[in-house]
């Protein structure tokens, strides 16, 4: 059981070292570390489908690094339309 437990955080930990270290470096980084991870190296995964996901994976963590709950700027209120604005807004700055 133990050696199980050690395999699977060497794992985990490899997994999420390559991941930020895809985060942190180049897209080309970043789908080699989803390739391997996410995708388990499978041979039909296009190169247009990484693309995608780095995409997506970019855009959702630029969200999510400067989402106003991270920071503390929580509001409870009915105006949902107003953060999906907020949201939009900044994706249109970044060219999405």
């Amino acid at each position: 059981m133990k050696k199980n437990v050690t395999t699977l955080m060497a794992i985990h930990y490899g997994t999420n070292l390559a991941y930020d270290e895809g985060l942190e470096e180049s897209d080309g980084d970043l789908a080699s570390a989803l390739w391997r991870n996410l995708f388990d190296m499978r041979k039909d995964v296009t190169c247009t489908t990484l693309e995608k996901v780095v995409e997506y994976v970019r855009k959702h963590t630029h969200l999510l690094l400067n989402d106003k709950t991270i920071a503390g700027d929580v509001w409870f209120d009915d105006n949902v339309a107003h953060y999906q604005q907020e949201a939009d807004q900044q994706l249109s700055a970044l060219g999405y």
